[in-house]
């Protein structure tokens, strides 16, 4: 039996602890590294120690004890200045240059001098002429080379050196550890994004490989579990409703027939005005209850329709759309405008039906409540991983009660816009887009009239 090990899981803690252990060794191999070099360096004789400027002073001071002044003797890391007078400003012979200079004169006055790089040390020595001899020297690891002493300073780009690659080797550290949690994390957000969009089959609740990201990847399985748990419960609730739904209007619609008959029967014999009045009651009271009876049917047929999901052509989709919008507003001598964005071979996942319904029961909203010579707009277009279907009218638009309570089954609130339709057409449009993880919202346009945005997954 082939079985794949699940990994061995460790605390977050774990991983920081190994995330600065890591740091610390590559920072210490770093600094191996390098301290191996500048050894490699010294040792070939390409730079000095940096003592040796201190050396060099005090053989030139053991020679000035003699009382003999020999600066070509002088190794050039000693700097010398010569002067008479105990005054530094009569100086007689020098190798400095004008800021070691500076420093040296403001050494023997015990004033500041200028800033330097490396503290500055001096060695006195007095002459048998009487003059006096300042010698100054530095802790610094200069180039044997004198010619290549014109370079930027060796001591301090080396330091520069170390940093850059301690900076680079703990970035390199971060980086990895950082793939490490981000993939850890990407778990979660995929785990959330797919239970959020309902899709409760897809997301695999496990690999985790650190203990808290695996418990919570645990408490989302058992989210998974519960939320599949729910949506069957509800499924078989409303399969139940549909069905009882339907019993009751195919039980309703033969009472009903009787009803409808006799009292048209009635209609026909010679009654009295009294009598004429109550058959024509009935007569309404018959037609009403029959469109409440074709209302329950028509919820019945929309909660039925919702299906697998197929790939769709949007181009065919907008072209039948457009053909039946043209036949309702013809009549009403009402223009029809379609705007479509979407690249001619956009294909996304629909229940062709369900949605050719959602779509025409907005359109015939709109067209019931557009004036003669006005227009009803089908506009489609893509929108951040969606199909957007969008359905503007002229009309009256909607009241502020209808933009808040329109969708809902049987709302009848608003005369002015939903009259006789008894809510069904955008709640019916509003289930599909949610089948279709979607959505419905309705608004006025700013320039009057009636705007219905629908969307759907475009994937």
């Amino acid at each position: 039996m082939n079985s794949k090990t699940p990994p061995r899981l460790q605390s977050l803690r774990g991983v920081l602890m190994r995330y600065l252990a890591a740091t610390a060794v590559q920072c210490a191999i770093v600094v191996l590294l390098w301290w191996g070099a500048l050894t490699f360096l010294v040792g070939y004789g390409v730079v000095l120690r940096s003592d040796a400027a201190a050396h060099a002073t005090v053989e030139a001071q053991d020679s000035l004890k003699t009382g003999v002044f020999e600066p070509e003797t002088y190794s050039s890391l000693c700097r010398y200045l010569v002067f008479s007078g105990g005054d530094p400003d009569r100086s007689v012979v020098t190798n400095m240059d004008d800021r070691h200079l500076a420093a040296a004169r403001a050494q023997w006055r015990n004033e500041p001098g200028p800033w330097m790089l490396y503290r500055q040390y001096y060695m006195r020595c007095d002459l048998p002429d009487g003059r006096t001899c300042l010698l100054q020297y530095d802790y610094a690891m200069p180039y044997a080379d004198p010619v290549l002493r014109g370079l930027p300073d060796f001591q301090t780009c080396w330091l520069l050196v170390l940093v850059v690659l301690l900076v680079w080797r703990s970035a390199a550290v971060t980086r990895r550890f950082a793939c490490f949690l981000t993939r850890e994390v990407d778990r979660l957000t995929a785990a959330s994004d797919a239970i959020a969009r309902q899709e409760l089959d897809g997301p695999q609740f496990t690999g985790a490989r650190v203990r808290e990201f695996d418990a919570v990847l645990t408490a989302m399985a058992r989210l998974d579990q519960s939320l599949q748990d729910s949506l069957r419960a509800r499924w078989t609730l409303e399969q139940q409703r549909a069905e009882q739904t339907a019993a009751l209007a195919h039980d309703l619609k033969t009472p009903l027939a009787v009803i409808t008959g006799n009292a048209d029967l009635l209609a026909e014999e010679a009654l009295t005005a009294p009598q004429r009045q109550c058959v024509e009651a009935i007569q309404r009271g018959t037609g009403r209850a029959g469109q409440y009876l074709q209302a329950l049917r028509t919820v019945i047929r929309a909660e039925r329709d919702t299906g697998t999901l197929r790939p769709m052509n949007a181009a065919d989709f907008l072209h039948q759309r457009k053909e039946l919008a043209e036949m309702l507003c013809g009549p009403k001598k009402i223009q029809f405008v379609l705007k479509n964005t979407l690249p001619g071979d956009t294909v996304f996942p629909a229940q062709a039906d369900a949605l050719a319904r959602a779509v025409e029961n907005l359109l015939e909203n709109a067209v019931r409540f557009t004036p003669p010579g006005g227009t009803v707009t089908l506009s489609c277009r893509a929108e951040q991983g969606r199909v957007v279907f969008v359905v503007e009218d002229t009309g009256p638009g909607f009241s502020p009660e209808a933009l808040q309570k329109a969708g809902q089954e049987l709302y009848t609130g608003d005369t002015a816009r939903t009259g006789e339709h008894w809510g069904l057409g955008l709640s019916v449009a509003a289930r599909v887009a949610r089948d279709h993880g979607g959505g419905l919202t309705l608004a006025n346009r700013p320039r009057g009239g009636a705007l219905a945005r629908l969307w759907v997954r475009a994937a």
